[in-house]
């Protein structure tokens, strides 16, 4: 995103990146369409708005302002969201390392929050918030998924939602011929357009595939651990990329780790308190 974004905007990435995937996945969501039930289709549009198309415009909007390195921290917080919607809105068990991960999650992300705002004109950075929200609603779309769509295939709910999708998307671009009449002949225009469809079939589509599965075989706490990896990749490529990364980032980025750790650490529930009987 951030190579892309020197030439394209954040929505033309978001709305490039859908239909690239989309149209590459064509083979399996146009055999499903007539087999899946209204109720299916509601909650494939919810996947895929919620878990793609809103989570696209954080992501390419709060990458402009903050370093990618950060982004790939801020990112590995996604399974403390899914956490606490499923404890929330799921009735999931609530576990004590669980409230250490949670609490470990929190520390670190206000670490980095302090650092990154010192960059932003001497306020508070909120383009942060764009990213954290972007996290929130990517990663628990797993929850949807788990629990109200475990009974199609990875596939399909990949395909078919970005399908959903990529019409609002494709809509766009049309209305929008200056996306492509502004590229030239220059090697920069077609890398950035390289960069975007690489982002979106490879990242959209068949890694969406993969992790969908993982859902569907373990948990959504689980599978939204992938993100333990983006401070890693993220962080490296900053590096290499030349951006400047204080000793500050790498302490808040290994609390968050440390967070998302104990989260998946073997369980220890909360003991219940006894009920005493107070008749008399």
């Amino acid at each position: 995103m951030k190579k892309a974004l020197c030439f394209f905007k954040p929505q033309e990435i978001a709305y490039l990146r859908i239909c690239s995937a989309a149209i590459v996945l064509l083979p399996y969501s146009l055999p499903q369409l007539k087999k899946l039930t209204f109720r299916h289709y509601k909650l494939l549009a919810l996947v895929g708005v919620v878990g793609t198309l809103l989570p696209l415009f954080c992501f390419a909007t709060a990458q402009l302002h903050i370093n990618s390195g950060v982004h790939g921290v801020l990112n590995s917080l996604t399974p403390v969201f899914v956490l606490m919607v499923g404890i929330i809105f799921f009735k999931k068990r609530l576990f004590k390392n669980e409230i250490l991960g949670v609490s470990l999650g929190i520390l670190g992300t206000v670490l980095l929050v302090i650092i990154e705002s010192r960059f932003f004109a001497g306020s508070f950075n909120y383009y942060i918030l764009l990213s954290l929200l972007g996290s929130c609603l990517y990663g628990n779309t797993t929850n949807l998924i788990k629990y109200y769509l475990n009974d199609i295939k990875s596939t399909t709910i990949v395909s078919v939602s970005l399908l959903l999708i990529a019409i609002i998307s494709g809509i766009y671009l049309a209305t929008h011929p200056n996306i492509f009449i502004k590229m030239d002949t220059s090697i920069e225009s077609y890398q950035a357009l390289a960069y975007v469809l690489f982002a979106g079939i490879v990242n959209l589509g068949i890694a969406n595939i993969i992790l969908t599965e993982l859902v569907k075989i373990t948990s959504p706490v689980f599978t939204s651990t992938e993100a333990l990896l983006a401070p890693i990749v993220s962080l490296s490529w900053g590096l290499v990329d030349g951006e400047q990364l204080l000793w500050e980032h790498y302490v808040g980025a290994t609390i968050i780790l440390l967070g998302v750790y104990f989260i998946n650490k073997p369980k220890k529930e909360i003991p219940k308190q006894p009920v005493f009987n107070a008749e008399v």
